[in-house]
């Protein structure tokens, strides 16, 4: 990120759907260039700002990806101020395996196991799987 960085003046990340992942190439710039948001991550922090602070009802999230680690403070913020979150996508397998049901060969983030469990508790009903 510090390489770079060194090659260019000012870095603008309109990235929204890779901003929470600490990686070289967004992480590792901003932390060593003047950073700004782009107009699409602006109009995302917007429009999830205004759904969070002030949601129509029902407000039913829906969530998918690969792994429950890089959601958990997500689902944990949703299920504040969500009616439902519907949890899709590979990272269902952990949920699965967190409530005893055969997963096969589906790949589960074995680490996570208990997390998924305490989310499940935490989240009285509201957390749908398929």
């Amino acid at each position: 990120g510090k390489y770079w960085a060194s090659l260019g003046d000012v870095f603008v990340n309109d990235a929204f759907g890779t901003a929470h992942r600490a990686h070289a190439s967004n992480v590792g710039i901003a932390s060593n260039l003047e950073s700004a948001a782009g107009f699409l991550m602006e109009k995302e922090i917007k429009f999830i700002g205004g759904v969070v602070d002030a949601p129509e009802r029902p407000l039913v999230a829906i969530l998918g990806g690969a792994k429950v680690s890089d959601k958990i403070g997500v689902i944990e913020n949703l299920l504040k101020v969500a009616d439902k979150v519907l949890v899709g996508g590979r990272m269902t397998y952990t949920f699965y395996a967190a409530q005893g049901r055969e997963i096969g060969k589906s790949l589960v983030e074995t680490d996570k196991i208990d997390l998924a469990k305490s989310l499940l508790d935490q989240a009285n009903g509201k957390l749908i799987l398929p």
